[in-house]
């Protein structure tokens, strides 16, 4: 069974499927933590990553419905068994697992495949590597220690803190929400420089963590392959400039293509 990681619909197939290798006695709780790869006691992030999974059926209906030259009913007839067996693992989450397995079955699943197959050739997200998401973990939480122990203001320190921790988890939350996840802390970070007057033309002084937090989002922007940031001091002559307070500019390009080269974040008083 095909397995594409670019659309709610794979997303959800897989975890689905391999919630299926895992014995039918296990109690749900158990066998869904093993799936999200979280602990099951740690009970507010389990609710927390359940709430993104039990969000899938809606995002992959307006997904279908967006297509054209395809029957919505017929892609999505066996989407409510696949509904039924989230709300039964949400009901009963110290049941057996065999109830929730009585919810849906390989032919839910083909129809899961289905979807996920024109979504994939019509609609598909960007994907990001194994070693794309390595090296974003890898330079995030070099920057997190770096940033604890550094003499900027306590309030630089909380932001930088803040869209850091964001990105962490952004990046466990990918095998839910999908690149969208990451996507979101760069919207959040620009939408936060944007409202915040002063704030960019104090952190851009902080060297090297400023260069240091800029490479990250560099580095999420191009493998998002989705959204390209460039943060400047002043006005801009483009007409996607989304206007700011004057300390700190904000200027998002976007683009469909993803085989694009994206560019790059930068921090240049030329620019």
């Amino acid at each position: 069974m095909s397995r594409y990681l670019d659309n709610p619909a794979g997303r959800l197939q897989a975890m689905l499927s391999d919630l299926r290798e895992i014995g039918p006695n296990t109690p749900v709780r158990h066998a869904w933590a093993k799936v999200l790869g979280i602990r099951a006691d740690d009970l507010p992030e389990f609710v927390r990553r359940f709430g993104l999974l039990v969000s899938l059926p809606g995002q992959i209906r307006a997904e279908v419905d967006a297509l054209e030259d395809v029957d919505p009913d017929m892609l999505l007839r066996h989407l409510p068994d696949v509904e039924a067996a989230l709300e039964e693992s949400l009901a009963s989450p110290n049941a057996a697992l065999g109830n929730v397995f009585a919810k849906y079955d390989s032919t839910a699943l083909f129809a899961l495949e289905a979807c996920s197959d024109y979504l994939h050739r019509r609609r598909a997200e960007s994907v990001i590597s194994d070693d794309g998401l390595k090296e974003i973990v890898e330079k995030t939480r070099e920057l997190i220690d770096y940033v604890l122990q550094s003499d900027i203001p306590d309030d630089l320190k909380t932001f930088l803190l803040t869209r850091l921790r964001e990105i962490e988890q952004a990046v466990q939350d990918i095998q839910i929400r999908g690149t969208q996840a990451l996507v979101d802390v760069l919207e959040r970070t620009a939408g936060a420089l944007a409202m915040r007057p002063g704030l960019y033309e104090r952190l851009k002084v902080q060297e090297p963590v400023w260069s240091m937090f800029a490479a990250v989002l560099s580095i999420i922007a191009s493998i998002a392959q989705v959204t390209a940031i460039m943060l400047t001091p002043g006005p801009s002559s483009s007409s996607e400039e989304v206007t700011g307070p004057p300390e700190a500019r904000i200027q998002l390009v976007l683009t469909g293509d993803a085989n694009a080269d994206m560019g790059e974040l930068t921090a240049d008083d030329n620019a």
